[in-house]
């Protein structure tokens, strides 16, 4: 994919994800929300385009209060983009409706235990089982509203750039979602 298609993704990405995080932050403003506007403010300095109202005003608001300081640079509790962790969301959702433990499909009655699930997903995407733990807590309910909301392909390229690549996608763009990919949803993110 060039590279302002890819730029472009991330920026459609991170502009849905800014009005939910918002929502989720104006509910309740605590200290990891902020953390999660802080990153989303930095990606979109990154990328160089305009900062959503929200986002911006929270930020402003947290300088005037003191909460942060005014030359933030780091990007706090975050060692990969917003998209690198949704792509690991992405995967551990897959494995979780395909290979995880499952009451609607008969042949997962006995599959993978969600730390199983979370081990593979680390795996597969070539990162910590703790990285996969905090792309849960701390975008897990972002991702959760972002694939039942805006109904996105959910699909994963398993072993990328390797003899054994392989794409997997479980529902087209726009398709509705299936009973098991719901019960995966809400198995995966029903504590964070």
């Amino acid at each position: 994919m060039p590279d302002n298609k890819i730029k472009q993704s991330r920026i459609d990405l991170i502009n849905k994800v800014s009005s939910i995080t918002c929502e989720e932050y104006h509910s309740n403003s605590n200290r990891t929300n902020l953390d999660i506007i802080l990153s989303l403010y930095l990606e979109f300095l990154e990328l160089q385009v305009e900062i959503p109202k929200c986002i911006n005003s929270i930020v402003n608001n947290a300088i005037k209060q003191g909460n942060i300081v005014k030359t933030l640079k780091v990007k706090r509790g975050r060692e990969m983009d917003l998209d690198q962790q949704f792509n690991i969301l992405m995967c551990l959702l897959i494995i979780q409706t395909l290979e995880g433990k499952s009451k609607l499909n008969k042949y997962n009655e006995n599959g993978l235990s969600l730390e199983e699930c979370i081990e593979k997903t680390a795996n597969d995407c070539d990162t910590s089982i703790s990285n996969v733990n905090k792309c849960i807590k701390k975008y897990g309910n972002s991702f959760k509203f972002y694939i039942n909301s805006t109904s996105p392909e959910i699909s994963f390229i398993f072993n990328r750039d390797t003899d054994e690549e392989s794409s997997v996608t479980l529902k087209e763009e726009n398709q509705p979602i299936s009973d098991m990919i719901s019960e995966a949803i809400d198995i995966l993110f029903a504590q964070s």
